[in-house]
């Protein structure tokens, strides 16, 4: 799992999901150990550079080429990478960029391994799950300030954007999947923000909550029905 921080959160849930299952749930008997198959990194864009409120971490491809296996002879490259960017991108034109990018580097370098691009983990705070998705009323009550500077409005036409490189007819003859969390657009309750635990922060998710029920099984579902 490689992105920004909403993208380690998805990781830890599905490390964590992993463990559990592995460990019986409730039982507590099972001797687990899968979960160490699974790591996360941090990298604000993917691609290296300042596309908008800060860039930090390591190219996707750098950390994708190290191993983080402790088995002797174990491959230096994993079997499927799922990351996502969007929270530090500031332009449409410059998430395209970075999504062209990364499917070249892809086909370039790691056409083996199956890259799965995560839709954006939704944003906004709000006191109780949304009917319907964000639009125009509901960005006009949150704080313009975080809206502003981590492009929460934008996200649904990153998504599309994604979706057009992703989830084309032939794309997981090419190693490209898309794994769709847009549900979590409607969990505008979800966040810290949402509960006054950590003012403002209407992005990242609590945990535990919908995140753990949502991506483990989606992406359960992208390995079982789609080829993953």
């Amino acid at each position: 799992f490689i992105g920004d921080s909403t993208m380690i959160q998805v990781g830890v849930a599905v490390i964590n999901a992993v463990h559990w299952e592995m460990r019986g749930g409730s039982g507590g008997g099972g001797g687990g150990g899968c979960q160490e198959q699974l790591s996360v990194g941090l990298s604000s864009t993917l691609i290296g550079r300042a596309l908008g409120v800060s860039n930090f971490g390591r190219r996707w491809v750098e950390l994708a080429n190290m191993s983080h296996s402790k088995a002797p002879g174990a491959s230096t490259r994993p079997d499927i990478v799922v990351t996502s960017a969007g929270p530090h991108v500031t332009l449409l034109k410059d998430f395209e960029l970075l999504l062209a990018q990364v499917v070249d580097e892809h086909r370039e370098l790691f056409p083996e391994v199956k890259l799965v691009w995560q839709t954006q983990p939704g944003a906004g705070c709000a006191p109780s799950p949304l009917e319907e998705a964000p639009g125009k009323a509901f960005w006009a009550r949150q704080h313009p300030k975080p809206q502003t500077r981590y492009n929460w409005p934008l996200f649904p036409a990153f998504d599309d954007a994604a979706r057009a490189r992703f989830a084309h007819p032939a794309a997981s003859r090419e190693n490209l999947f898309l794994l769709d969390v847009s549900p979590l657009a409607l969990r505008a309750d979800a966040h810290p923000g949402s509960r006054g635990d950590v003012p403002g922060d209407c992005v990242h998710s609590c945990l535990p909550g919908p995140l753990d029920h949502l991506v483990p099984r989606t992406l359960l579902h992208l390995m079982l029905h789609h080829g993953l």
